[in-house]
């Protein structure tokens, strides 16, 4: 997401991380890409 503000959004962003941090929300990363398998068939 950072990547996408450039260098005049990063203190924005970091306090919408402090505020969603205070708020209780969690964060997850499944690094550069993740597979999620799943019990449907979508093809």
């Amino acid at each position: 997401v950072s990547s996408f503000l450039g260098p005049q959004g990063r203190p924005r962003l970091l306090a919408l991380y402090q505020q969603a941090i205070a708020q209780g929300y969690r964060f997850y990363s499944f690094g550069d890409g993740m597979l999620l398998w799943g019990g449907r068939n979508l093809c």
